[in-house]
């Protein structure tokens, strides 16, 4: 499957490192961590599953981490993103969207 990315604005591949301090730049702010897939990244799809529950832990990014690499393990086909949310007020406002993971070949993400 062949899918036009252009909605992410990064096109880059971060390393284990990169997505660690993005992960603790998020964390420090006080966002929580949302780990989302699909396997359909085209711009008409705006539902993506979520992977687990909401992350907070401003101390060590670690535990998003492994739940970044599970979901990998558990969906190599799909495309994986983290999604930073400040709750705030009765709703979520999406600070930060990084795309962590795409399918082998389509050379977006980490994976």
């Amino acid at each position: 499957m062949s899918v036009d990315v252009k909605q992410f604005a990064r096109t880059v591949r971060w390393s284990e490192e990169q997505i660690r301090r993005r992960l603790q730049h998020c964390q420090r702010q006080g966002w929580a961590v949302v780990i989302e897939h699909t396997a359909d990244a085209s711009a008409g799809n705006r539902y993506w599953d979520r992977w687990g529950v909401p992350l907070h832990d401003p101390e060590d990014p670690g535990p998003a981490l492994q739940e970044i690499n599970a979901c990998r393990a558990a969906f190599p086909a799909h495309y994986i993103r983290v999604i930073a949310c400040e709750a705030g007020r009765g709703q979520a406002t999406i600070r930060q969207s990084l795309l962590v993971h795409s399918p082998e070949g389509q050379g977006n993400g980490a994976g």
